[in-house]
């Protein structure tokens, strides 16, 4: 509820929560929590360290190992927590992208339709990000957890013309 995603998040649990919808978050530790009453599980980002050299490594083999354990964590968490919880649907935004990869895995493993909102533009544009590895991994993920998605959306148009520029996936 601090940075600009939490603040984002907030605001789409907030409305959510006020339309009657019954929300579990599962998220990287944040503050404060207070807002995610009882229906909130944290699961560390602690990093991969060295991150440099892992983000090196990640570009090279085409995925992103920074997140890789809480990916990992994440998984096994919702996986534990859907047969408990049935949800209806999986909402998963943008930032970090392997939040939308680890949701496809649990969305394809459990069945429950998956909903993906991009907020930034995944890859970057290539003038913000302009390691082509770095640019060829992000969309590699793109085309491999897009055919996941229920629906899809993005921030603006503009951005929807964007992806669609980068991507083969229609």
């Amino acid at each position: 509820g601090v940075c600009p995603t939490g603040v984002t998040n907030k605001r789409v649990l907030d409305a959510l929560r006020e339309l009657g919808h019954d929300v579990y978050v599962i998220s990287a530790p944040t503050e404060p929590i207070s807002w995610h009453n009882d229906h909130h599980l944290e699961c560390s980002d602690f990093p991969t360290y060295p991150s440099i050299l892992f983000t090196k490594l990640g570009n090279l083999f085409q995925y992103n190992l920074n997140l890789f354990f809480w990916e990992k964590r994440v998984y096994r968490e919702a996986i534990k927590k859907i047969k408990s919880f049935k949800p209806d649907y999986i909402y998963a935004r943008s930032t970090p992208s392997v939040a939308c990869r680890v949701a496809s895995k649990i969305s394809k493993a459990s069945g429950v339709p998956l909903l993906m909102h991009f907020t930034d533009p995944i890859p970057a544009p290539i003038e913000w990000a302009p390691n082509k590895r770095y640019q060829s991994r992000e969309i590699k993920l793109m085309e491999k957890i897009l055919p996941y998605a229920y629906k899809v959306s993005f921030g603006n148009e503009a951005m929807l013309r964007y992806e669609q520029s980068i991507l083969t996936y229609d």
